[in-house]
């Protein structure tokens, strides 16, 4: 079942680099590869997979990860609640012994 869930994997991971600060050559590498999985009728599939599932959220979930993924002017921390998420996030992954940007 991998390759229907090949454009969500590719999309989060874009999305959360991004929401990162990320702007590098892996998002751009990414971004490129979300773009060509676009077919005419404005889906996204992924590789193998030609028309939509049988399942509704399996239909639609790649095209809204990808899309999600490809608005990368998105100003992220402007409303409260997103503000309070990510300071929880940063709180979690600080007490998980993540601190700081890999690399």
């Amino acid at each position: 079942q991998y390759p229907r869930e090949a454009v969500d994997a590719v999309a989060e991971a874009v999305d959360v680099l991004v929401g990162a600060g990320d702007r590098g050559a892996v998002v751009a590498r990414g971004l490129h590869w979300l773009l060509q999985r676009q077919h005419a009728d404005g889906f996204f599939y992924s590789p193998g997979v030609s028309r939509l599932s049988q399942d509704l959220y399996n239909a639609v979930h790649p095209t809204w990860t990808a899309i999600s993924a490809l608005q990368t002017e998105r100003v992220h921390g402007r409303c409260p609640r997103c503000r309070r998420w990510a300071a929880y996030a940063a709180a979690q992954a600080a007490a998980a012994g993540l601190q700081g940007r890999p690399g």
